[in-house]
């Protein structure tokens, strides 16, 4: 059950004042704390620290995460469908069944998570399909069974040691050229051509 309810979480967003801040000066500090469950759609929770906070089952649609350190956080399940998370850090977080497609309401143009890193978290069965993955980090990450079908990668997007076993690579857009790396956790060269194939 969570610590917070969604009203005495905006309570403490409303106090906070509209300054400028880099990290590590996190203005909102929530590192560890237990919002399970909680409906934090559309929140602004830009630069927060969230880092092993217990985000599982959240609504989390259209918030703004940018810069936000979820470092180690439980997302297991949660829904940050349109959500913008431009440079936020989601390393080794548990990210099993989550939903980042884009949202109906589409505030922020899609799903936004460039230059994220997800280095290391457990996305098995996450859903990112048609999201642009440009200049994210992947490395070391689980992506078993994960959904990328018309994502859009680029050359800076690192894959490098990522579990890719069972993900929907179709229509994976610049997806070829980054598979060499990302396979390393398969156990024969088979596995890495029959993903470089699904793609």
């Amino acid at each position: 059950m969570a610590e917070l309810t969604r009203k005495e979480l905006i309570l403490v967003l409303a106090g906070i004042p509209n300054v400028p801040c880099r990290k590590p000066n996190h203005l909102i500090r929530l590192a560890g704390v237990d919002l399970s469950g909680l409906d934090l759609a559309g929140l602004n929770l830009a630069h927060a620290d969230l880092a092993g906070a217990n985000l599982r089952g959240c609504n989390l649609t259209d918030a703004n995460l940018a810069e936000a350190d979820l470092t180690g956080a439980d997302l297991t399940g949660a829904t940050l469908c349109g959500v913008f998370a431009e440079g936020a850090i989601f390393a080794d977080a548990r990210m099993a069944g989550a939903d980042l497609r884009s949202s109906p309401r589409d505030v922020y143009c899609g799903t936004h998570v460039m230059w994220a890193d997800f280095a290391g978290a457990d996305l098995t069965d996450a859903r990112l399909a048609g999201v642009c993955l440009h200049a994210v980090s992947f490395a070391g990450a689980t992506l078993v069974r994960a959904d990328l079908a018309d994502a859009q990668v680029d050359e800076r997007t690192d894959f490098a040691r990522a579990d890719l076993n069972g993900a929907i690579l179709q229509r994976t857009h610049g997806i070829n050229d980054l598979l060499a790396t990302a396979v390393r956790t398969s156990t024969d060269a088979a596995d890495a051509e029959d993903l470089r194939q699904a793609a």
